[in-house]
């Protein structure tokens, strides 16, 4: 790709992250090895050298704001709500009745209230 487009990139690479790193040097070594193929694109090309940046996924702050912030949509993510119903008999020390707990708006004022409202309102309504 970089010699399709007449490239040759400075390699940034997340620190923490061992396989960028890896895959930085490795990449790093390819283009040195097919260092002639770039020499006349340094020739032609003289100014700012552009930047190949390498991230790691599983260090990725956006991919979190993504999802959905309605009392409900947590409630199906964070606690598995399953046809409104939350299994919670593998907490500790739960009381029976509370083992699975069903989310109704018909019976619980609160979840009737809050089903649709977004995190920032639902912590004050808290």
């Amino acid at each position: 790709v970089c010699l399709s487009l007449r490239m040759l990139p400075a390699i940034r690479y997340t620190a923490a992250s061992e396989l960028t790193q890896k895959f930085a040097e490795r990449l790093q070594m390819r283009l040195q090895e097919e260092q002639s193929l770039f020499e006349t694109i340094e020739r032609e090309k003289r100014g700012e050298q552009p930047i190949l940046l390498l991230v790691d996924r599983r260090n990725d702050p956006v991919t979190p704001l993504l999802n959905q912030w309605t009392y409900q949509a947590m409630l199906h993510e964070l606690m598995s709500m399953d046809n409104n119903r939350i299994d919670m008999s593998n907490v500790p020390n739960i009381r029976p009745e509370l083992e699975m707990i069903v989310m109704s708006a018909a019976q619980d004022p609160f979840f009737e209230e809050n089903t649709l409202a977004n995190f920032g309102d639902l912590g004050v309504n808290i």
